[in-house]
């Protein structure tokens, strides 16, 4: 089973769902000063925050030891995020194509307080490059074999 194939049987199906994230005012503070953000809300990429941990997931369970490119990222959101929120993203991978040694995938996260009210919907894109390897590795330790630690430069 190769790495297109193995990310297939995870199209579609929804992934754990992220620890909870306490949002702080600090927290937020700290996020804009990083990207340079200086408006009164928070910035709109606040929520890659959230999603970190179910990218975290995604490369857990296909072991990958490609490089990983960060193709592209979108937010919707249903209201602005306040500090006092503590949120929750459920992942679920949404498309998956190859071409040649490159894997893209698009992972969507439906982020919600943890009292179910929808908050925004992350889109992330993401490439895998030179994903043979991981093709190998699976032929070699079987579809649900992952590697211990991934490997990104």
């Amino acid at each position: 089973m190769d790495l297109e194939d193995y990310l297939k049987v995870l199209l579609g199906e929804p992934l754990p769902d992220t620890d909870p994230y306490p949002v702080t005012r600090v927290g937020l503070e700290e996020f804009a000063a990083a990207v340079g953000h200086t408006g009164p809300l928070p910035p709109m990429t606040f929520p890659i925050v959230v999603c970190q941990e179910a990218f975290e997931e995604v490369r857990r369970r296909i072991g990958s030891t490609g490089v990983i490119l960060h193709r592209g990222q979108s937010f919707r959101y249903e209201r602005p995020i306040h500090a006092g929120d503590t949120l929750v993203a459920s992942p679920v991978v949404t498309d998956v194509k190859q071409v040649m040694q490159t894997v893209t995938f698009t992972v969507r996260m439906d982020i919600r307080t943890v009292d179910g009210a929808p908050v925004a919907v992350a889109t992330s894109m993401l490439a895998i490059i030179g994903s043979r390897s991981v093709a190998a590795a699976f032929s070699t330790a079987g579809a649900n074999a992952t590697m211990a630690t991934p490997v990104t430069p």
